[in-house]
Protein backbone atom coordinates (compact mmCIF):
# COMPACT_ATOMS: atom_id res chain seq x y z
CA UNK A 1 0.00 0.00 0.00
CA UNK A 2 1.35 3.38 -0.93
CA UNK A 3 0.04 6.89 -1.26
CA UNK A 4 0.88 6.91 -4.97
CA UNK A 5 -2.72 6.05 -5.85
CA UNK A 6 -4.86 9.15 -5.11
CA UNK A 7 -8.21 7.33 -5.08
CA UNK A 8 -9.82 5.39 -2.27
CA UNK A 9 -9.10 1.66 -2.43
CA UNK A 10 -11.20 -0.97 -0.75
CA UNK A 11 -9.56 -4.09 0.56
CA UNK A 12 -11.06 -7.30 1.85
CA UNK A 13 -9.28 -9.34 4.50
CA UNK A 14 -10.07 -12.77 5.85
CA UNK A 15 -8.80 -14.09 9.17
CA UNK A 16 -8.90 -17.84 9.41
CA UNK A 17 -8.23 -20.03 12.42
CA UNK A 18 -7.84 -23.76 12.42
CA UNK A 19 -10.28 -25.42 14.84
CA UNK A 20 -7.41 -26.70 17.00
CA UNK A 21 -6.11 -23.13 17.33
CA UNK A 22 -9.34 -21.83 18.86
CA UNK A 23 -9.02 -21.37 22.62
CA UNK A 24 -12.51 -21.22 24.08
CA UNK A 25 -11.12 -20.71 27.61
CA UNK A 26 -9.27 -17.58 26.50
CA UNK A 27 -12.33 -16.32 24.64
CA UNK A 28 -14.50 -16.72 27.75
CA UNK A 29 -11.89 -14.99 29.92
CA UNK A 30 -11.67 -12.10 27.47
CA UNK A 31 -15.46 -11.70 27.45
CA UNK A 32 -15.43 -11.71 31.25
CA UNK A 33 -12.76 -8.98 31.35
CA UNK A 34 -14.78 -6.86 28.96
CA UNK A 35 -17.87 -7.34 31.16
CA UNK A 36 -16.04 -6.05 34.25
CA UNK A 37 -14.49 -3.16 32.30
CA UNK A 38 -10.89 -4.28 32.71
CA UNK A 39 -10.31 -2.65 29.29
CA UNK A 40 -10.75 0.71 31.00
CA UNK A 41 -8.03 0.07 33.60
CA UNK A 42 -4.53 1.21 32.74
CA UNK A 43 -1.83 -1.34 33.54
CA UNK A 44 1.79 -1.82 32.39
CA UNK A 45 1.60 0.84 29.67
CA UNK A 46 -1.48 -0.90 28.29
CA UNK A 47 -4.82 -2.10 29.63
CA UNK A 48 -5.46 -4.58 32.39
CA UNK A 49 -7.21 -6.86 29.89
CA UNK A 50 -4.17 -6.79 27.61
CA UNK A 51 -1.78 -7.60 30.46
CA UNK A 52 -3.93 -10.42 31.82
CA UNK A 53 -4.40 -12.03 28.41
CA UNK A 54 -0.67 -11.75 27.63
CA UNK A 55 0.07 -13.44 30.97
CA UNK A 56 -2.37 -16.22 30.01
CA UNK A 57 -0.70 -16.57 26.59
CA UNK A 58 2.80 -16.73 28.09
CA UNK A 59 1.74 -19.49 30.47
CA UNK A 60 0.03 -21.35 27.63
CA UNK A 61 3.23 -21.15 25.54
CA UNK A 62 5.13 -22.52 28.55
CA UNK A 63 2.82 -25.57 28.49
CA UNK A 64 1.29 -24.89 31.88
CA UNK A 65 -1.97 -26.53 32.95
CA UNK A 66 -5.25 -24.86 32.07
CA UNK A 67 -5.77 -23.98 35.76
CA UNK A 68 -2.42 -22.14 35.87
CA UNK A 69 -3.12 -20.37 32.56
CA UNK A 70 -6.53 -19.30 33.89
CA UNK A 71 -4.90 -18.10 37.12
CA UNK A 72 -2.54 -16.00 35.01
CA UNK A 73 -5.55 -14.48 33.28
CA UNK A 74 -7.13 -13.38 36.56
CA UNK A 75 -4.05 -12.95 38.75
CA UNK A 76 -4.63 -9.27 39.54
CA UNK A 77 -8.40 -9.14 39.14
CA UNK A 78 -8.74 -8.46 42.89
CA UNK A 79 -5.80 -6.04 42.87
CA UNK A 80 -2.37 -6.76 44.33
CA UNK A 81 0.10 -5.18 46.72
CA UNK A 82 1.57 -3.32 43.71
CA UNK A 83 -1.57 -2.73 41.61
CA UNK A 84 -4.64 -0.98 42.90
CA UNK A 85 -7.58 -1.11 40.56
CA UNK A 86 -10.33 1.20 41.70
CA UNK A 87 -13.02 -0.89 39.96
CA UNK A 88 -11.58 -4.19 41.14
CA UNK A 89 -13.86 -7.02 42.06
CA UNK A 90 -14.57 -7.41 45.73
CA UNK A 91 -13.50 -10.67 47.38
CA UNK A 92 -17.12 -11.74 47.59
CA UNK A 93 -17.11 -11.84 43.77
CA UNK A 94 -14.79 -14.83 43.89
CA UNK A 95 -17.67 -17.08 42.75
CA UNK A 96 -18.02 -14.90 39.64
CA UNK A 97 -14.30 -15.34 38.86
CA UNK A 98 -14.53 -19.07 39.62
CA UNK A 99 -17.46 -19.41 37.22
CA UNK A 100 -15.29 -18.31 34.30
CA UNK A 101 -11.74 -19.23 35.37
CA UNK A 102 -12.34 -22.16 37.70
CA UNK A 103 -12.18 -22.56 41.47
CA UNK A 104 -8.40 -23.12 41.60
CA UNK A 105 -7.65 -20.05 39.48
CA UNK A 106 -9.95 -17.90 41.63
CA UNK A 107 -8.21 -19.15 44.80
CA UNK A 108 -4.78 -18.38 43.34
CA UNK A 109 -5.95 -14.88 42.33
CA UNK A 110 -7.20 -14.23 45.87
CA UNK A 111 -3.89 -15.39 47.35
CA UNK A 112 -1.99 -13.30 44.78
CA UNK A 113 -3.96 -10.24 45.90
CA UNK A 114 -3.07 -10.71 49.57
CA UNK A 115 0.61 -11.66 49.62
CA UNK A 116 3.64 -9.35 49.55
CA UNK A 117 4.80 -10.49 46.16
CA UNK A 118 7.05 -10.89 44.28
CA UNK A 119 9.50 -10.97 47.21
CA UNK A 120 7.76 -13.76 49.10
CA UNK A 121 7.69 -15.94 45.99
CA UNK A 122 11.28 -15.14 45.02
CA UNK A 123 12.49 -15.99 48.53
CA UNK A 124 10.26 -19.04 48.83
CA UNK A 125 11.82 -20.66 45.80
CA UNK A 126 14.99 -21.02 47.84
CA UNK A 127 13.40 -21.95 51.16
CA UNK A 128 10.58 -24.21 50.00
CA UNK A 129 10.88 -27.80 51.22
CA UNK A 130 7.88 -29.49 49.65
CA UNK A 131 5.59 -29.19 52.66
CA UNK A 132 2.94 -26.60 53.39
CA UNK A 133 4.42 -23.14 53.55
CA UNK A 134 3.02 -20.18 55.50
CA UNK A 135 3.34 -16.97 53.54
CA UNK A 136 3.98 -13.71 55.37
CA UNK A 137 1.15 -11.27 55.75
CA UNK A 138 -2.19 -12.87 56.46
CA UNK A 139 -0.52 -16.28 57.00
CA UNK A 140 -2.05 -18.11 54.10
CA UNK A 141 -1.12 -21.78 53.89
CA UNK A 142 -0.57 -23.09 50.38
CA UNK A 143 0.33 -26.51 49.04
CA UNK A 144 3.48 -27.18 47.04
CA UNK A 145 1.36 -27.27 43.88
CA UNK A 146 -0.24 -23.90 44.68
CA UNK A 147 3.14 -22.37 45.52
CA UNK A 148 4.54 -23.57 42.18
CA UNK A 149 1.50 -22.19 40.35
CA UNK A 150 1.85 -18.81 42.10
CA UNK A 151 5.53 -18.69 41.13
CA UNK A 152 4.75 -19.55 37.49
CA UNK A 153 2.05 -16.87 37.34
CA UNK A 154 4.37 -14.32 38.95
CA UNK A 155 7.19 -15.16 36.53
CA UNK A 156 4.88 -14.71 33.52
CA UNK A 157 3.47 -11.53 35.06
CA UNK A 158 6.93 -10.04 35.57
CA UNK A 159 8.13 -11.21 32.15
CA UNK A 160 5.23 -9.37 30.52
CA UNK A 161 6.18 -6.22 32.43
CA UNK A 162 9.90 -6.57 31.55
CA UNK A 163 10.74 -6.83 35.25
CA UNK A 164 11.61 -10.52 35.59
CA UNK A 165 15.38 -9.96 35.44
CA UNK A 166 15.19 -8.30 38.89
CA UNK A 167 14.33 -11.70 40.41
CA UNK A 168 16.98 -14.37 39.70
CA UNK A 169 15.09 -17.33 41.21
CA UNK A 170 11.90 -16.53 39.32
CA UNK A 171 13.99 -15.96 36.18
CA UNK A 172 15.53 -19.44 36.51
CA UNK A 173 12.07 -20.93 37.04
CA UNK A 174 10.73 -19.13 33.95
CA UNK A 175 13.66 -20.36 31.86
CA UNK A 176 13.06 -23.91 33.10
CA UNK A 177 9.31 -23.70 32.31
CA UNK A 178 10.04 -22.52 28.80
CA UNK A 179 12.53 -25.33 28.05
CA UNK A 180 9.99 -28.08 28.53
Amino acid sequence: MTRICPSLRTTLMFKVAMPEAIDTHRDALQEFMISIRADDASHSANTLTGHLLRTYDLLKLANQSQDICNAGAVHSIFGTNAFRWKDRLEYNDSPRVAAVAGQQAARLAEIFSKIPRPGILEGGLVEFDGELIALDGPNIAVTQEEFGALCAVEAANLFDQSALSNYPNLTRLWEKLNKT
